[in-house]
């Protein structure tokens, strides 16, 4: 699933050895004991779309798991049940499915839009030229340019935006 959840990046000073405030919202789970990260808000389900389609997969992958051809591909101390567990959560509880999908989701994406390529008045960072807004001489060509992250592994994207983002700075100084 490609999220509509958004993060932030924030600088806190203008030194260049302080870290900067890092809120990914991308995962329920807290993670900063692993990660320096600064942040209380570790929410992969912020936005309203992406809590929406988690609850319509919870609730498809029950109906396709509880038709009789998977009852021998199921698992679990009762046959049929898809995890162990989640035969014991009534389909119209959803605060209920909303607490397991929340204990029993990762987030599996490669973090891309820190530097969204946007009009500065839309919160873009980068211009269509790849010049951040701003800062003279600077460009930025990574991921970090996509609006919004492809629901695929980004490396093939990535060549693209590196292979289009050297023609223009070619261009610009006539090369």
């Amino acid at each position: 699933m490609a999220t509509l959840s958004k993060g932030n990046i924030t600088i806190q000073s203008s030194g260049m050895s302080d870290t900067p405030i890092i809120n990914p919202n991308i995962c329920y789970r807290d993670y900063s004991s692993h990660y320096s990260l600064h942040t209380n808000s570790f929410q992969y389900y912020t936005h309203p779309a992406d809590r929406a389609i988690a609850f319509n997969a919870f609730r498809d992958a029950r109906k396709i798991l509880d038709h009789s051809a998977f009852t021998n591909l199921t698992v679990g101390p009762n046959h049929g049940e898809a995890v162990p567990g989640v035969i014991n959560i009534a389909s119209d509880d959803d605060e209920a499915i909303f607490d397991y999908i929340k204990a029993t989701t990762v987030p599996n994406l490669h973090a891309s839009g820190t530097n969204r390529m946007l009009p500065l008045e839309d919160g873009g960072v980068v211009d269509s030229r790849i010049h951040v807004y701003g800062v003279q001489g600077f460009r930025n060509i990574d991921s970090n340019i996509m609006p919004t992250g492809p629901d695929v592994n980004i490396a093939g994207p990535v060549y693209m935006l590196g292979e289009h983002g050297a023609t223009m700075i070619k261009k610009d100084w006539g090369i």
